[in-house]
């Protein structure tokens, strides 16, 4: 299990932005006492559905012809 302060110094944000995810729902956890915990598969799964894919396009495949 991961802390807030594990998560937040993994991603370079704050421990109040992890803590805000957690409200939010982005980021599943479970509350100890006044303190949350983060299982890693739910940290890993956060992770994954924040990659950034770009698509490719037309244009990216273009050569340019001088």
């Amino acid at each position: 299990m991961l802390t807030v302060n594990q998560i937040a110094k993994q991603l370079s944000i704050s421990r109040g932005t992890v803590v805000n995810l957690i409200k939010a729902g982005s980021i599943k956890a479970i509350k100890v006492g006044e303190q949350y915990r983060i299982h890693e598969d739910k940290f890993n799964q956060f992770v994954t559905a924040c990659e950034y894919n770009p698509k490719k396009t037309n244009a990216d495949s273009e050569t340019l012809t001088i």
